[in-house]
């Protein structure tokens, strides 16, 4: 079966330690695959606030996820403590992406990598909107 390989891009954006809570585990007792999206959520989170942002006012715009890839590379089980490291994807007049690679702090391993891509999108008429101008590309 042809499996998509995310590649991680050169450019870090941010780095948090995040710990894997019992309600992070699934009925195989680890990591369960939606709860790797909600990490990634948490880290994007903590990384826009470092920007003085929200995803509901990103500079300017608030952003939708339009898409999620996944990678499991590893276990992760209740009370480890991961490495969630941001990259910079790609980025164009809608949009951009944001990619994730979650470690085990103690043992190093990789557990994920993860894929997003964020759209501008005005919530007052439900739909995608262009860049705001007030988002220089090398501001994040």
């Amino acid at each position: 079966m042809a499996r998509i390989k995310l590649t991680l891009p050169e450019k870090k954006l941010f780095e948090t330690v995040l710990p894997i809570q019992i309600n992070h585990i699934n009925y195989g007792n680890h990591l369960g695959h939606d709860q790797v999206l909600t990490l990634c959520q948490e880290a994007r989170l903590q990384y826009f606030k470092k920007l003085g942002q929200t995803e509901l006012q990103f500079f300017g715009a608030a952003i939708i996820i339009t898409e999620a890839v996944l990678n499991y590379l590893g276990e992760g089980f209740h009370g480890d403590q991961l490495t969630c490291t941001l990259f910079q994807g790609d980025q164009g007049p809608r949009g951009f992406e944001i990619y994730y690679q979650l470690s085990n702090l103690t043992s190093g391993k990789k557990v994920a990598r993860v894929k997003t891509s964020l759209a501008y999108y005005d919530y007052q008429n439900q739909t995608l909107t262009s860049l705001p101008q007030e988002l220089q590309l090398t501001q994040f």
